[in-house]
């Protein structure tokens, strides 16, 4: 032993508490990362000790810092207040509208493209012009790309001017 008093019985039970709050795919990896190099049995089981207290550390900390402010946790009466509201009902039915249609939009594009490429490659595979080595089906893609970005401004832009207030409002008449 390395000069410390305590028994092994309590080291291993020390262990096993270590382990009941580490998830198992961390314990494997780490066990199988220390055999495939080669450590000394001393070796390994510092290394484990100190691999096992590690992720649990981080974790608790993640649990403490995490929670909520108590003044924050909403109650069962402020959420059926809320979910009653109409402007609720009309913010959800803006948003669920408005998310699905840029959604089909968006794959309207994406596999129209798909499907031009599977059954009219030609087209998109003639050149730009007389003697270009670029085709057709380049810019197409990096527009095809390009209004994601657009479809996602357009989101963000009602969500700020229009969502957001409504969202407000809503918050406001809750309390």
């Amino acid at each position: 032993m390395s000069g410390s008093n305590v028994a092994p019985e309590d080291k291993r039970m020390e262990d096993r508490k270590f382990r009941a709050n580490i998830p198992p795919q961390t314990i494997v990896f780490c066990t199988v990362y220390q055999t495939t190099i080669g450590l000394t049995n001393s070796q390994h089981q510092k290394i484990r000790l100190a691999s096992l207290r590690l992720p649990l550390l981080f974790f608790q900390q993640r649990q403490t810092s995490a929670a909520p402010p108590k003044e924050d946790v909403m109650n069962e009466e402020t959420l059926k207040k809320i979910q009653s509201n109409p402007k609720y009902l009309e913010l959800v039915h803006k948003k669920t509208s408005l998310g699905w249609t840029l959604a089909i939009v968006m794959l309207v594009i994406y596999y129209g493209y798909i499907l031009v490429l599977a059954f009219a490659p030609s087209l998109l595979g003639k050149p730009l012009y007389q003697g270009a080595t670029m085709t057709v089906g380049i810019p197409v893609g990096v527009c095809i790309i390009l209004s994601a970005f657009v479809l996602t401004g357009i989101y963000v832009r009602r969500a700020n001017q229009e969502f957001d207030p409504l969202t407000q409002q809503i918050v406001e008449e809750a309390k």
